[in-house]
């Protein structure tokens, strides 16, 4: 996999793409409340055992997600 120096938005991927469906902690992904400016770590977080495939919509539309490789 490459090494990016910009951070991945999952959303942007297709559904079947590898970075949407390994668990979020293993990838390296982070997310933000919309309304809040500090990002958060999925490892310290229990929706980190989760991929990005199996959020639910709430999840989505409210927040902003990044994967950092």
């Amino acid at each position: 996999m490459k090494t990016h120096t910009h951070p991945i938005n999952p959303a942007d991927l297709p559904p079947n793409h590898e970075l949407r469906n390994k668990p979020l902690r293993e990838v390296g992904a982070f997310v933000r409340d919309r309304r809040f400016g500090r990002w958060l770590d999925t490892r310290d977080m229990r929706i980190g055992k989760s991929t990005f495939n199996e959020l639910g919509k709430v999840w989505i539309d409210c927040n902003e997600w990044r994967i950092v490789l």
